[in-house]
């Protein structure tokens, strides 16, 4: 098979925002938690993170919409194998996708095709607006998104808990 055409084939198009559906695979500007990152001092991602600028992440549809989306984003860490040693409660917050390792009790979502150790980030939903973006042609299956959607509300079950506690 001609590998130019395999590649065409897999290339991101733009599509309007109310054709996707949950498990979807998007490119869209999210604004990522300061608590989110990892400190590369001087980097212009940092920079954004901090002023909390939109960065563009790929995402996976949560729920569709006529007018907006609910993504959560993925995140390499500049291709690292591991979460960063300095992040606390990890289950509240990244979902590992194969080939990350299992650092919690969270089991790793299957690879994905770009075969990268990634993780999903559980600290929030992000509407998208916008009226067209870049999607994959890869998707998530359901399975992926519904643990992911449960991850979610657990997580945020569990800040709310602690912070009661604390109160």
């Amino acid at each position: 098979m001609d590998s130019t055409k395999d590649s065409k084939k897999k290339s991101p198009i733009t599509v309007s925002l109310n054709t996707l559906k949950p498990g979807d695979l998007i490119f869209a500007g999210v604004v990522i938690s300061k608590a989110d990152t990892c400190t590369y001092p001087g980097s212009q991602t940092s920079k954004d993170i901090d002023s909390g600028t939109s960065i563009k992440h790929p995402c996976v549809v949560l729920e569709g919409g006529t007018d907006s989306v609910e993504v959560a984003y993925f995140t390499t860490f500049k291709e690292s194998r591991r979460l960063p040693k300095h992040f606390k409660d990890i289950d509240l917050y990244w979902y590992p996708v194969d080939p990350a390792p299992q650092q919690g009790r969270l089991k790793p979502l299957p690879e994905r095709e770009n075969k990268k150790a990634q993780w999903v980030s559980l600290r929030k939903r992000h509407t998208i607006t916008a009226q067209s973006v870049r999607k994959f042609v890869e998707t998530l299956p359901n399975s992926s998104v519904n643990n992911i959607i449960s991850q979610m509300r657990a997580s945020l079950n569990v800040r709310h808990l602690k912070r009661t506690q604390l109160s």
